[in-house]
């Protein structure tokens, strides 16, 4: 492809030709020249500006040739496509397809207005006079206090209809919608009649792929854009401003507040709407504006509701994304105080120095790339309090701004309630084991790390589903707060035993790093310096001594019984029977339980089958069902895993003369075979 063809190729995604494009004084720009005019080194092209008699202005804007399919850079982050001469002022585009001089003053004549030089240009050649602006805001200036900019002073407004043509994500862009609302007053105020024409969106599914008027003309043509019925905003005016505060959330029949970011269902929706009413144009009468919105059909709606770091506020999927960014900008710090960070870092892994640049790593990995969800949590225990292990927490909270929580125990495992679940990171803090709930908590523990979605349960709201995001730090001063298991896979488990840190250096520690300055050079660290070579977010952890110490405390009497019984099984006869007795290579489960009453010399036997059968479930034990019997394979595991089940029943049968003749050693306590 030719590189003076780029520009030709975007133009006509518009339905624009080389023709139009020399009319319209088109000129494509090498990245040389791209950097002259604006300080951007890439291809681009040049839109210059016309005044009313069609003539070019000094004002023009430029248009990035990023990628070839579409015109820019695609990627979750929404990139600039145009740019324009720093410090200048917005200004209409007039293209010069029709005889501006004669319309301006022509009030009878019906003007549209859209956001784009090349949607203008395409309106203008099919006939229809059309207003160009450089972004939905761009009919004000801010910095000048212009409500609307002087060119429309050339502009007879008065008694004119006027078409406001914005994208087809009117109903779910925020920016768009205020921008309309907002122009549409200021044209009022004008003396102007607008009206706004909603386009259809471009049925391919994907809610993002937003239209513009161009691309519906070349969608579905002039005529169809022509039977589009415009509603005058006027009439419409409470319902459009109705649509900045609330959404149908279509998948739970719920209402989304814009102002509090959460759900509610239809009749707490009419109770908080209940004193928002307007007059109805045509009956005079003032009306609930809840009601006519209900049934008005552009009424803001979603498909569901999500929370999806690093993605736009509408997913692919037309759902409102409830997560918003940080806007944190990376940046070295004169008065750098990293080194601290290191000797907080170095204070929490004192046991395991070793282990220091994986956790730097695990914690810093999903803010360099949001939406990363880690396969683990961290744990961080230590008896001596002030040691830094929810300081670090918090700090590292601080890099996700809102999305950052800090929790209680009560919280995560106590509670049905769960807004928290709806963040990035989340420092569970001062986590208490107690007893048998440990195991529950695990599970539940294990939920939030490992599902795909999590349901949000917020009280007095309606509750919904949402990608699973977050990524748990947990402290405690119990080293036995969680239960955990041998084969868990998803706790990294450090145990700091340091010197408490002196107050004020704790202190000075965290008011730097959540102050801008300081989290912006903590964020510099972690996403412009630290490697994450060989870092694999859905991993393994390392399995450190503290998380074997937590497996070890985790396990209960029978839980340990059945691993010494696993590990030398020999061993664990010798200590009930004697050192001449020998285990003998199959047990049934009634053998093993009177095993264990003897190792622990309990008299009253309960019913344990259930709690000795889970434990021998986590073992390598084998068991075969051989007739009426099940006999576990203790010892010489391949060869009794090969043998029939008469030669395991003639074995077994054989062996209860050893086992008989070791029962008098057993203190009175008798080994019922």
């Amino acid at each position: 492809m030719s590189k003076n063809q780029t520009h030709l190729d975007d133009l006509a995604r518009s339905g624009l030709s080389a023709e139009d494009a020399k009319l319209l004084k088109i000129q494509f720009l090498p990245p040389e020249k791209t950097y002259a005019l604006i300080g951007k080194n890439i291809e681009s092209y040049k839109i210059p500006y016309f005044d009313l008699n069609r003539k070019p202005t000094a004002f023009y804007r430029v248009r990035f040739l990023n990628n070839p399919n579409t015109g820019f850079a695609i990627t979750a982050k929404k990139q600039r496509k145009y740019s324009q001469p720093k410090n200048s002022s917005p200004h209409i585009y007039f293209p010069p397809f029709v005889n501006w001089s004669q319309i301006a003053q022509s009030a009878s004549t019906e003007l549209y207005i859209v956001e784009g030089e090349k949607k203008a240009a395409r309106l203008c050649k099919e006939g229809l006079p059309t207003l160009g602006l450089g972004g939905v805001y761009s009919f004000s200036n801010k910095k000048q206090g212009q409500f609307l900019i002087p060119d429309f002073d050339l502009i007879k407004l008065e008694k004119r209809r006027v078409n406001i043509v914005f994208d087809s994500d009117i109903d779910t862009n925020e920016d768009v919608l205020r921008a309309s609302i907002l122009l549409a007053k200021r044209l009022v105020d004008r003396g102007a009649e607008p009206y706004i024409i909603k386009l259809i969106r471009k049925p391919n599914g994907d809610a993002t792929h937003k239209i513009g008027v161009d691309d519906f003309l070349e969608l579905y043509g002039i005529a169809a854009f022509k039977k589009i019925k415009p509603e005058i905003f006027i009439e419409y005016e409470a319902l459009y401003t109705f649509n900045l505060t609330w959404a149908l959330i279509l998948d739970t029949a719920s209402f989304y507040s814009a102002q509090t970011k959460a759900l509610y269902s239809k009749h707490q929706f009419q109770i908080l709407s209940a004193d928002i009413k307007h007059i109805d144009i045509n009956t005079g009468s003032p009306t609930l504006t809840s009601k006519a919105w209900l049934e008005w059909s552009h009424k803001k709606k979603y498909s569901g509701v999500d929370y999806c770091p690093g993605e736009l506020i509408v997913t692919k999927n037309n759902c409102i994304n409830l997560w918003r960014p940080a806007n944190i900008k990376p940046k070295k710090s004169k008065q750098s105080k990293l080194k601290l960070f290191h000797k907080l870092v170095d204070t929490i892994v004192s046991d395991c120095p070793e282990h220091k640049t994986f956790l730097l790593q695990a914690l810093g990995y999903p803010i360099k790339y949001p939406g990363t969800k880690l396969a683990f949590c961290i744990v961080v225990s230590g008896r001596n309090e002030g040691t830094g292990k929810s300081l670090l927490g918090l700090i590292i909270a601080a890099q996700y701004g809102r999305n950052g929580r800090e929790v209680s125990h009560e919280m995560v495992f106590g509670s049905d309630f769960n807004p928290w679940a709806m963040s990035q990171f989340c420092v569970a803090d001062e986590l208490v084991g107690v007893g048998y709930e440990k195991k529950r908590e695990a599970n539940r523990l294990k939920n939030y790390i490992t599902s795909k979605e999590i349901y949000i349960n917020e009280k007095g709201k309606a509750g919904f589903y949402i990608k699973n995001s977050i990524n748990i730090y947990a402290t405690s001063n119990e080293p036995n707060a969680l239960h955990a298991e041998t084969t868990n896979r998803r706790l990294f488990v450090l145990t700091t035993n340091a010197v408490p840190m002196d107050p004020s250096e704790g202190g000075a520690l965290y008011d730097w790093f959540t102050c801008k300055e300081g989290i912006a050079e903590l964020n510099y660290y972690f996403t412009k310096q630290l490697s994450y070579d060989k870092f694999n977010p859905n991993a393994r952890p390392p399995v450190t001594q503290a998380m074997l110490d937590m497996v070890e405390i985790s396990r209960n009497d029978f839980e340990t019984f059945v691993l010494d019984l696993e590990a030398d099984p020999d061993l664990v006869y010798k200590e009930i029977w004697g050192q001449a007795a020998q285990c003998p290579d199959l047990l049934t489960s009634a053998d093993i339980k009177n095993l264990f009453y003897s190792r622990h010399n309990i008299i009253q036997r309960g019913n344990i089958d259930t709690t000795l059968g889970l434990a021998l479930s986590k073992t390598n034990i084998k068991r075969r069902h051989c007739r009426a019997r099940r006999l576990y394979i203790i010892k010489n595991r391949e060869k009794w895993l090969r043998e029939s089940i008469s030669a395991l029943l003639k074995y077994y049968d054989s062996s209860k003369n050893i086992k008989t003749a070791q029962k008098t050693t057993n203190n009175g306590l008798k080994l019922i075979v």
